[in-house]
């Protein structure tokens, strides 16, 4: 009997045929080649759309450059018809104001306050003053136009020359679908400022922190960036102390400048 025991049994007296579980099939890996179909599809159709010539145009660095210049003549063209006159588009008729008023008018008499964004923003808007009311749109898109150059020269530097062109001429697309509004808010000026920090993120996330917590207090939107940001970072102590010492700058100027009393204002008013 012990015989047949120890045939039907493993030494550890438990039997082998209920104690071994079957292996479980490993869940089915998605594929390399399924995983680029929907890339080599969209390649597809450009080569059928356009021309071999295009498409090699189109993959060049200075075609970038190109499309930079059409893009923004395009839109200095169709601004220029405000500003010959001396008028302004859109916000950039508030922000005319309110670099006209300052930002402790004595009596806001019904008018918007101008603490309805965070207090970098001030700096943008009294800068595009400088030439005078008159030619503030003109200055206010020249000022989102460097910025944007800026922009692109992080995306196809270096590294990027080659690799970074299909992102920058999404950043051109990008440009082009929000329309005239890139050049009439804040946004616009905000927008560069963020794409810079995220071409940092991973090789400099200190730096990365520092230019995104900047572009938030201009205007709130870049938070959900920042956010997730210091989140994922493996560095989110330096990432947080950045951003501590961006603030703490921040605050001192805007006490030394005597608009303390106001510097959260946004966070109950329009961010």
């Amino acid at each position: 009997m012990s015989s047949w025991w120890s045939c039907s049994c493993g030494p550890s007296g438990a039997c082998t045929r209920w104690a071994k579980r079957l292996p479980r099939p490993s869940p089915r890996s998605r594929s390399p080649e399924i995983s680029t179909k929907f890339f080599d599809r969209l390649v597809s159709v450009r080569s059928t759309v356009l021309p071999a010539r295009a498409v090699d145009w189109f993959a060049r660095p200075s075609s970038v450059w190109w499309g930079f210049a059409v893009i923004h003549l395009y839109f200095l063209g169709w601004m220029a018809s405000f500003f010959l006159n001396g008028g302004t588009f859109s916000d950039t008729e508030q922000y005319r104001q309110w670099a006209m008023d300052g930002y402790n008018p004595d009596s806001l008499d019904g008018k918007i306050s101008p603490w309805v964004y965070p207090v970098l923003a001030q700096i943008p808007i009294f800068l595009a003053n400088v030439a005078g009311p008159g030619l503030y749109l003109l200055c206010w898109y020249l000022i989102i136009t460097a910025l944007n150059a800026v922009g692109l020269v992080f995306l196809t530097r270096g590294p990027r020359k080659v690799k970074g062109i299909a992102p920058a001429w999404w950043w051109l697309f990008f440009t082009v679908f929000m329309g005239y509004l890139s050049f009439a808010r804040v946004e616009g000026i905000t927008a560069p400022i963020v794409l810079i920090a995220l071409l940092y993120a991973a090789e400099r996330p200190v730096v990365a922190g520092i230019l995104l917590s900047v572009a938030t207090w201009i205007k709130v939107w870049p938070a959900a960036v920042l956010v997730p940001f210091v989140i994922a970072s493996r560095q989110r102590l330096q990432v947080v102390a950045s951003g501590v010492a961006v603030t703490a700058v921040v605050g001192l100027g805007t006490y030394l400048s005597g608009g303390l009393p106001h510097i959260m204002d946004f966070l109950t008013n329009q961010g």
